[in-house]
């Protein structure tokens, strides 16, 4: 406004000179009248009087500003205060919701199978699993990725139906051999079960049948396959890391319940050891985004077929029941599951269940260092006792839970996690192997391993889980040249390389027992090192999605 009237009052100016310039000499003409010249000062006077206004204009305007710019600030400070009660509120809501759909799971698997197997007249059915939830209270809370409704199965693997290896393209490797002499040791007692899921989660689980015979082998296909399919059922229910835990409880005893499930005489029921594992990503990177469309023509080619089911879960499945049996095989071929995504998680918790002395293992590929998960759970030197189990071995048919423990571990992009029955470890052991005790620490320098034991079981425990995560470390790792950088092998290369081991350690024992058919082998490490039993060993790795890992 103002350098718009600054210009009027200009050309007003020029206008009051201009025609006394031309007056001399063009004066007016008598039909037009002369009109009055305005006056400069009055224009300079009103302009002067416009400018005051327009300075107390300003000046309002300001004061406004800034009064509106203090309540905007109370506004964001009130806001941020709502903000931080509602986002208690919704934590404490998720936490209420997570508590009451574990209850109901719990509360509902213990009634089904009490009511089934009160029809079915068995007992030893393991109904509450409370006096064991102190346990899962030790677990830490990592909040998980939230598992969506449409979870589906890239793969699932069981086994083993021979003693050839079991693959999953690139990611999964298991294989169960014996290292007895044959006939002996025959049928294979161990068994091993493995679901992989879209989102990179797993669910693993090896059982070794304790004994001989059909009865163990019935009882470890029966509860590596109901943990396994339990977890899957279930999974969406744990949002945390020690919601996940109370998640493998309750299906240890869902598994102890299958064994038991339907049999009249408990006495001719067979029992086994269990390791269950489940692997989740953390929420410490971003959820996936959307899946694409789902392929139609998987490539076979890159496809191990034995024991492999290839099959995507349907949206919210039903969860079935132990008595159903398995799903009536569809007519057509099974459809490859799309690809859901390609964004990497940063993080994963791998959380285990353990009954029984199968072990597993957590090699870090940016640390390039292996650890024992399963750290101390077993500690004795009597490697007869397993130190736990589940079917029917005490008073009523219930398990012996004295060694169940819970572990949980941190896991990266590329990391290897290794499962084992004692058929493989056994062969790490520096008991086994003869190694001396003074041979790892002089403190126990001419004293045998029960001597030792007897002085410090702690430090001999820790020096036996050392020599075995070195031993097992030299099997994992490829032969590079000094000052290489190591590399792990493939699972498959690994599973390949531990199964040879187990055989070449056991090597003597086996040729013993062949020329002394019905013989006891002598109890002599030096002479016959390691053990020979039912062997079986699974590797995954891990990785942001099963299928995208290979290109599919």
């Amino acid at each position: 406004r103002l350098l718009a009237m600054a210009t009027q009052l200009q050309r007003a100016g020029l206008h009051i000179f201009a025609p006394q310039k031309h007056r001399a000499t063009s004066p007016t003409p008598p039909s037009c009248p002369q009109q009055p010249q305005p006056d400069a000062g009055a224009g300079c006077a009103l302009f002067g009087r416009q400018l005051q206004q327009a300075k107390a204009s300003v000046q309002a305007l300001e004061d406004e500003v800034m009064q509106l710019s203090e309540r905007e600030e109370c506004l964001r400070e009130e806001l941020a205060a709502v903000s931080q009660r509602l986002a208690e509120r919704r934590v404490h809501l998720q936490g209420a919701k997570a508590d009451f759909r574990r209850l109901m799971v719990l509360t509902a698997a213990s009634e089904e199978h009490a009511e089934e197997h009160t029809r079915g007249g068995s007992s030893g059915v393991m109904t509450s699993v409370a006096d064991y939830c102190h346990m899962v209270q030790e677990l830490p809370q990592t909040p998980l990725v939230h598992m969506p409704s449409s979870y589906q199965t890239v793969a699932q693997v069981a086994g083993p139906e021979d003693e050839e290896p079991v693959n999953f393209n690139t990611v999964l490797c298991a294989q169960t051999v014996s290292t007895y002499p044959k006939p002996v040791g025959y049928p294979l007692c161990d068994r091993f079960s493995a679901r992989l899921c879209t989102g990179g989660r797993a669910i693993l689980a090896i059982a070794d049948g304790c004994n001989w015979g059909e009865r163990p082998k019935e009882a470890a296909a029966r509860a590596s396959s109901r943990f396994v399919n339990y977890v899957y059922d279930h999974i969406w229910t744990s949002s945390d890391v020690r919601e996940l835990g109370g998640l493998l409880l309750q299906a240890l005893a869902e598994a102890h319940n299958e064994i038991v499930l339907g049999k009249e005489d408990l006495d001719d029921v067979g029992t086994t050891t269990l390791l269950g594992v489940a692997l989740f990503p953390t929420k410490t990177a971003a959820p996936p985004p959307s899946p694409p469309p789902p392929a139609t023509h998987p490539p076979t080619s890159l496809i191990s077929a034995k024991s492999v089911i290839i099959a995507p879960k349907e949206k919210s499945a039903p969860v079935r029941r132990p008595h159903e049996g398995p799903p009536p095989p569809s007519s057509s071929p099974p459809a490859l599951p799309h690809r859901p995504h390609t964004r990497k998680y940063a993080e994963w918790a791998c959380v285990v269940a353990n009954v029984g002395d199968c072990k597993a293992f957590h090699y870090s590929k940016r640390a390039h260092k292996l650890t024992e998960i399963t750290a101390g759970n077993r500690c004795g030197l009597n490697a007869s006792d397993p130190g736990g189990r589940i079917g029917p071995f005490s008073d009523g048919g219930l398990p012996d839970m004295r060694n169940l423990r819970f572990y949980s571990e941190l896991c990266e992009e590329g990391d290897l996690l290794i499962c084992c029955s004692d058929g493989v470890h056994d062969n790490l052991d520096a008991v086994s192997l003869a190694v001396e005790p003074g041979a790892l620490h002089t403190t126990f320098a001419g004293k045998t391993w029960a001597q030792a034991a007897n002085d410090d079981l702690a430090l001999v425990s820790r020096l036996r889980q050392t020599f075995m995560e070195e031993r097992l470390a030299k099997i994992v790792l490829e032969e590079a040249t000094p000052g290489a950088v190591p590399a792990a092998r493939t699972p498959e290369g690994i599973v390949q390389q531990a199964v040879l081991y187990c055989r070449g350690t056991t090597q003597m024992s086996r040729e013993w027992m062949e020329a002394n058919s019905g013989k006891k082998l002598p109890s002599d490490y030096s002479a016959y090192p390691g053990k020979m039993d039912h062997t079986t060993v699974l590797v995954l790795r891990v990785t942001s999605v099963w299928d995208a890992a290979v290109g599919l």
